[in-house]
């Protein structure tokens, strides 16, 4: 599945320094989605501390895609 490799290969593009992802479950996917829809429609800006710590909503944040 080629969208599957590409969102590991974007996910493992991302600078942080502590990543506290518990494995996902649909509470965590609905926090995915919900930081994916920030960062895309509604043009969520984090800052650069926030994305230092990865979670469900920031894992989009940085490039929004």
């Amino acid at each position: 599945m080629k969208q599957a490799r590409e969102i590991v290969e974007f996910l493992g593009q991302l600078d942080y320094a502590k990543d506290e992802r518990n494995p996902p479950d649909s509470l965590r996917r609905g926090r995915f989605k919900a930081g994916w829809h920030a960062a895309t429609d509604r043009g969520k800006n984090y800052t650069d501390n926030t994305l230092k710590i990865l979670t469900w909503d920031t894992g989009v944040g940085k490039n929004g895609a």
